[in-house]
């Protein structure tokens, strides 16, 4: 379906290049359409964009001025899983977070719409129908043999460093340590810190975990060359022992995470994510007390007052849970998990217990190192990656190889993706209910 957004009013901007459009459903029930990022539709849409510097970041934005369009596809991707739904309209939010004020436009007839929704971005609004075309494309990639040509592994980094290396227009590729080390193929992804919680209430003023060239060039790789998976954004956690008004129940444990994603979503800024996740960062620092709340309870977001020594294992799901169905029901990226195998105090059996992840796209940080010797797959010559949760392995998506949870390499942090698992429909939505 081809959607055609116009501007009869003032020239007015819209923060970011995707849509967030909410299929409305016969007996009130609705789902936001996913993103779909294809190279034509992103190369397409780089037109539309005015990118700029806010601080040290980057910001995107569309501009329509008085008469002017723009067009989007939104289409299906059939599972075999999902029941068909019937949808009787659409709604159109101007960000990332489908609340507030929607353009609502009723459809003539009930559409039956069976699988996943999917969006394709702002494109030109022009007369040949190039939305359509583009459209086609990228249905005739998604619905091609199991091994797409992305599919494969990609190199990557993520927060502050290393840098990726390359000059000019590209294409860019990953350090071996450092640029002047050698490089080890095509720069795959990139992984910056958005947001955290600690931020969110003013307990600290210290910056965040951003490397702005690193977004920068996994981007470009991904819009201009058509390599690698491009650029996603991670939330530091904080888990129901820093949530000011905790009580012990689900409920409120849940409403704080969703706290937590309704505030990750606005501190995207108008960023372009094309590798469409939002990271929960969820870890402690190994042995009691958990300054992030998620085994400890403290007196407040920001104090330093123990109040007791345990939480749940339900109660710390439940802060995931809230973040992930939010993420899922009011936006157009999709909610992933980093976090630790094994069974000790930081990982994820130490904080969840037995809670198990499904549809969720899984990034561990075990078994990291600080040999750069670079992984085939998710296993190298020191260890291989070490998953959590008991998620299906279409679920594996990042390993974080060296340099995470403090095992350092003199560089930063460098990870590996699988693309067959990126936005696989096995992990596409939320966790588990």
């Amino acid at each position: 379906m081809e959607i055609r957004l116009e501007n009869g009013d003032r020239a007015c901007v819209l923060p970011g290049g995707w849509p967030t459009v909410r299929l409305n459903e016969a007996g009130g029930a609705g789902q936001v359409a996913k993103i779909f990022p294809d190279a034509a539709a992103a190369r397409a849409e780089k037109s539309l964009l005015t990118t700029y510097e806010r601080g040290t970041a980057q910001s995107a934005a569309l501009t329509l001025q008085p008469g002017g369009s723009v067009s989007f596809t939104l289409f299906a991707v059939g599972t075999g899983m999902r029941a068909c739904r019937r949808v009787t309209s659409l709604t159109v939010y101007p960000s990332v977070d489908a609340l507030g004020a929607g353009r609502t436009a009723a459809l003539a007839a009930p559409l039956s719409v069976c699988g996943a929704a999917k969006i394709l971005p702002f494109l030109p609004a022009r007369y040949g129908g190039m939305a359509l075309a583009i459209a086609r494309g990228a249905v005739a990639a998604q619905n091609a043999p199991a091994q797409q040509p992305s599919a494969g592994f990609y190199y990557g980094t993520d927060s502050s460093l290393p840098t990726a290396c390359g000059k000019g227009n590209g294409p860019y590729t990953e350090p071996r340590g450092d640029c002047a080390s050698g490089t080890a193929g095509p720069y795959g992804e990139y992984m910056g810190e958005t947001g955290s919680f600690y931020n969110w209430q003013g307990c600290t003023t210290s910056g965040l975990a951003w490397n702005q060239a690193n977004y920068n060039m996994a981007t470009d790789n991904v819009v201009d060359h058509g390599t690698g998976l491009g650029a996603a954004a991670y939330w530091f956690m904080g888990g129901p022992g820093r949530d000011p008004h905790y009580n012990g129940s689900a409920s409120e444990a849940m409403t704080w995470g969703q706290e937590q994603a309704q505030q990750a979503l606005s501190d995207l800024n108008g960023r372009v994510f094309d590798f469409r996740y939002i990271f929960m960062d969820i870890e402690n620092n190994g042995a009691p007390p958990d300054y992030w709340g998620w085994n400890t309870l403290w007196n407040s977001a920001c104090g330093n007052t123990i109040k007791a020594e345990y939480i749940a294992a339900n109660i710390d799901y439940a802060t995931v849970q809230g973040f992930a169905n939010y993420i899922d029901a009011h936006s157009p990226y999709l909610a992933a998990v980093y976090s630790a195998g094994g069974i000790g105090y930081g990982g994820w059996t130490g904080i969840f217990g037995g809670e198990q992840l499904s549809n969720a796209g899984e990034w561990t940080f075990d078994n990291e190192q600080s040999q750069l010797n670079f992984p085939s797959g998710f296993s190298g010559s020191a260890a291989s990656a070490l998953w959590f949760a008991n998620a299906p392995a279409d679920c594996d998506l990042l390993w974080q190889w060296s340099g995470g949870d403090g095992v350092l390499n003199g560089y930063g942090d460098f990870d590996q993706a699988e693309a067959a698992n990126d936005a696989n429909t096995a992990c596409a939505a939320k966790t588990a209910a």
